[in-house]
């Protein structure tokens, strides 16, 4: 009886090793394949420089747009010029 057990069991390890040795190299493949943690903090830094690199960016357009205030104060400047064009014209 205990011999039935123990040849039971010893054809059990012998499935778990078979199956052990047929998992290992995909578990290897697995470990290879995948980014390393190294690689996503460079990722991550270079996310964090090209987002303060967009921010700069924005900055300098906005620099470059005319304001509000700027674009009325012109807008009111062709108005009376127009209309001291019209008043000498006429």
């Amino acid at each position: 009886m205990i011999e039935a057990r123990v040849a039971r069991l010893e054809d059990d390890v012998r499935e778990i090793r078979s199956v052990l040795s047929r998992l290992e190299p995909m578990i290897v493949g697995l470990v290879h394949s995948t980014p390393k943690i190294a690689d996503l903090t460079r990722v991550e830094e270079r996310l964090a420089e090209t987002r303060e690199e967009m921010k700069e960016i924005r900055g300098e357009v906005k620099g470059l747009l005319p304001t509000r205030t700027f674009v009325l104060w012109m807008f009111g400047f062709f108005v009376a010029l127009a209309g001291l064009f019209i008043n000498t014209a006429g």
